[in-house]
């Protein structure tokens, strides 16, 4: 340390040089004698740098020189103070520039440090200390016993702790260690038994200044204590959530010692399954679907343990979900039902599925995904059992019931409605279904051409009504559709053709309805059916179409039961009266109706030059009244639809167009003034003919007949 008591050197040769100067000046250079020169202020001492800080131990001591932290621009000599801002934790003494800092207490201190001259002018600087404290011992580690090969650890972290967090090393030393052994790795200390006795293990911890704590622990080593033994798995465990099964412990663990076992149980998730022991007793609680794993310990009273796991599965098992509406099919019919809405699983699990009848003489079940498949064989009603299976077996069911029926079905035929435009038919139509199930049956109607002919319902009695949609001098048909349809959704339906016309049957003269129901025709009296080709009446040859007996409902007409009768393909038409059978036809007013073509000529003899008239039209008879003891009787005159010429002398052609009726026959049409009719397909019934004698040749759509000494006539078939 530079001794401050000398002058500097600086100083020294400034002083030389200003009395060397005054004494060679002779006086201030005028000749005026010796000068004394100014005396220069002090200047207070001056700070270079700074202190910085200083840590020390408990009780150790620091001296610091600082000398090279203050100088005095003066040169004057400067003696030094300093002075602790706490010498309860360190305390400072100034020997000239060096300071000696004693750590008295662990903590911080501020010395502050004076510089002053011999003018009492002065500088300071602080300097920070901190005093480090040693480790100290927080909880002491206690006494150990262990069995002989046994280890105990004991973490000192746990036991000491160093205030300023400067902990160097840990250290452990055994006073015997052919008793017990002792190993340090980080904070952990490991004691093992070795042999039976005692000794003393200190442990030891050291800050960076090396100041320590130290504990010794007794340690007392018995000989080897064995540990409990397992002595059989413990089974897996399946529990619902808030199901609970208790485990008795005892049976699961031993003891070679028989020493007295305490028992322990902890779980791997409480949210999914919690336990509980009381004495050797476990219980196992479901909490909510997952998996957890219990651990199970049995400790003997020296601490040694064994231990077990069991697998705990907590299963929410599948639920029904609301109710199956009861199924109804019809007999050898087969309906399906996904049934995965009525059920819910709260895991998420998938499930399978499986369905059962009560009765599979009445319907039986099968299962694929979750679809089921119920199949009706018999009238009548069984129970479907659907049984939904989590992956772990749990189960839920859902019942419901199958009534398989008999559907309505169609009974007899509805007759064909005929009407002109305007008037209408009722019709009950209970009388064409039937119910084996005795169901009430609900009814619809509807027409395939309402502007032609309109349905409506009331109960089962069906009103067609003959709109009016057709050209003045054309019939038109229709079908009617009736649907009868049970509670249960079954249904048939039945067809009936609605021939509408513009204007009634024509009136055929000659033809007469008698009291007893039978026809006269000319010189003929019918009272049973005649098959005719064609027939004289008056001068005309006839051909029927078709002719069928109508019964009267509403305004309108409806084909008798069995009494329509079309030409069969060799051309044979039947007459028939309505005489047979009278007592199982219903009561009502009937007439005769029909489709005929008559073929007149002008001269006695077919020879060149003759003219054939040919006329196709329809005619109606005179009711009989079934409901009256007789029927009224009387003629009516024939006005023709459509006639043309053939000219027997020359070729000629006639063409005549006709609407196809569903193939019962025909009604006429003007040529030359067919139009349309919404659904109704016109037909050209002929191209052509020609007449040449003897006869006529065949053109296509045109069937030609030889009649005895008239050549051929065409008519439409």
């Amino acid at each position: 340390m530079r001794d401050m008591s000398r002058p500097r050197p600086f100083h020294l040769v400034a002083f030389a040089a200003i009395t060397i100067m005054a004494g060679c000046g002779g006086g201030d250079g005028n000749g005026n004698g010796t000068i004394t020169p100014p005396t220069q202020p002090n200047q207070a001492p001056r700070t270079t740098g700074s202190l910085g800080t200083l840590e020390l131990p408990l009780r150790g001591e620091v001296i610091h020189d600082v000398s090279n932290n203050f100088s005095d621009p003066d040169g004057d000599r400067l003696s030094f103070t300093a002075t602790s801002s706490d010498p309860g934790i360190a305390g400072a003494q100034a020997s000239d520039a060096n300071i000696t800092i004693t750590g008295v207490a662990p903590g911080t201190a501020t010395i502050t440090v004076t510089a002053r001259d011999p003018g009492g002018l002065t500088a300071s600087l602080p300097l920070g200390v901190s005093v480090n404290g040693p480790p100290v011992l927080t909880d002491s580690i206690p006494d150990h016993i262990l069995a002989e090969g046994a280890s105990a650890t004991v973490n000192l972290d746990d036991h000491f702790t160093d205030p300023d967090d400067d902990v160097a090393s840990y250290e452990a030393e055994s006073s015997d260690a052919s008793v017990a052994s002792v190993s340090v790795e980080g904070s952990t200390a490991t004691i093992t038994g070795v042999s039976a006795g005692t000794a003393t293990v200190t442990f030891t911890v050291r800050d960076e200044f090396g100041q320590d704590g130290t504990q010794e622990v007794g340690v007392t080593v018995e000989e080897a204590n064995q540990a409990p033994q397992a002595t059989d798995s413990i089974p897996a465990q399946e529990l619902m959530p808030d199901g609970e099964v208790t485990l008795d412990l005892s049976g699961h663990f031993t003891d070679p010692d028989d020493d007295a076992l305490t028992y322990a149980g902890e779980t791997s998730d409480a949210d999914v399954a919690t336990v509980s022991v009381d004495g050797s007793n476990a219980t196992i609680t479901g909490v909510a679907g997952g998996t957890a794993t219990i651990t199970f310990t049995a400790s003997d009273p020296d601490g040694l343990s064994a231990g077990q796991e069991a697998m705990v599965t907590v299963n929410t098992p599948p639920m029904p979900e609301g109710t199956i509406d009861e199924i109804t099919l019809r007999v050898d019919a087969s309906t399906t039902l996904v049934v995965a809405g009525y059920f819910s699983d709260a895991d998420g699990d998938a499930l399978s599925y499986e369905a059962t009848s009560s009765d599979d003489d009445i319907a039986t079940t099968s299962a694929a995904d979750s679809t089921v498949t119920i199949n009706g064989h018999a009238a009548g009603t069984a129970t479907l059992t659907i049984t939904a299976t989590d992956p772990r077996g749990a189960s839920a069911m859902q019942e419901a019931t199958v009534a398989v029926k008999t559907p309505p079905m169609p009974d007899s035929v509805p007759p064909t409605h005929d009407m002109v435009v305007g008037n209408h038919v009722e019709l009950d139509f209970s009388t064409f279904f039937t119910d084996e199930d005795g169901d009430e049956l609900t009814y619809t109607a509807v027409t395939s051409d309402a502007a032609v002919a309109t349905a409506t319902v009331d109960g089962s009695v069906v009103t067609t009504t003959a709109a009016g949609e057709i050209d003045d001098s054309v019939g038109t048909v229709v079908t009617l559709t009736v649907t009868a349809t049970d509670p249960a959704g079954l249904s048939a339906e039945q067809e009936a053709m609605v021939r509408v016309s513009a204007a009634e049957y024509d009136t055929l003269a000659g033809i007469t309805v008698l009291e007893d129901g039978s026809i006269s025709a000319g010189p003929l009296t019918l009272t049973f059916c005649i098959g005719l080709q064609s027939f004289l009446f008056g001068d005309q040859f006839v051909t029927a179409h078709w002719t069928e007996w109508q019964r009267a409902e509403g305004t309108g007409w409806v084909t008798a039961p069995g009494t329509h009768r079309p030409a069969n393909e060799e051309d044979i038409f039947q007459l028939c009266p309505i005489t047979p059978r009278l007592d199982e036809m219903e009561y009502g007013t009937y007439r005769l109706v029909g489709h005929m073509t008559f073929v007149t000529r002008d001269t006695t003899v077919a020879n060149f030059g003759d003219t054939l008239s040919v006329v196709t039209g329809t005619f109606r008879s005179p009711t009989f009244d079934h409901e009256a003891e007789s029927g009224p009787a009387g003629d009516a005159s024939f006005s023709s639809l459509q006639s043309g010429q053939l000219d027997a002398a020359q070729p000629s052609r006639a063409a005549l167009r006709f609407l196809a009726v569903r193939g019962t026959g025909f009604r006429a049409v003007p040529a030359g003034e067919v139009r349309a009719a919404s659904g109704v397909a016109q037909v050209r019934a002929s191209a052509h003919a020609t007449l040449r004698p003897p006869a006529f040749t065949r053109s296509r759509g045109v069937v030609y007949r030889q009649w005895p000494s008239w050549g051929k006539v065409r008519e439409p078939r």
